[in-house]
């Protein structure tokens, strides 16, 4: 046993990496590795370069994806119902 506590699919999980490299960034997102390569290069996905070593930040991915995740619903930088839009009629 090595002290770590199993996660819900009862393997052991051990530390949080603080970054991916792109096999596994690509695994992490659901998408093969060519269209990560495409998205590091145009949709400005956040990666760093030390070396010959690209490594994909965990938390940086985390933040972009729920960036994207958020500007793709309709609405959601309307103002809610109870909001003031600041249009109001003047009486």
């Amino acid at each position: 046993m090595t002290g770590h506590t199993p996660n819900p699919h009862g393997q052991e999980s051990g530390p949080h990496p603080l970054a991916m490299r792109p096999r596994a960034a690509a695994h992490a997102l659901g998408i093969s590795e060519r269209l990560l390569w495409d998205w590091t290069r145009s949709e400005g996905l956040p990666h760093v370069r030390i070396g010959n070593v690209v490594l994909y930040p965990v938390a940086c991915l985390q933040s972009w994806l729920l960036d994207r995740a958020e500007a793709a619903v309709p609405g959601a930088d309307a103002p809610s119902a109870g909001g003031s839009t600041g249009s109001a009629a003047a009486g």
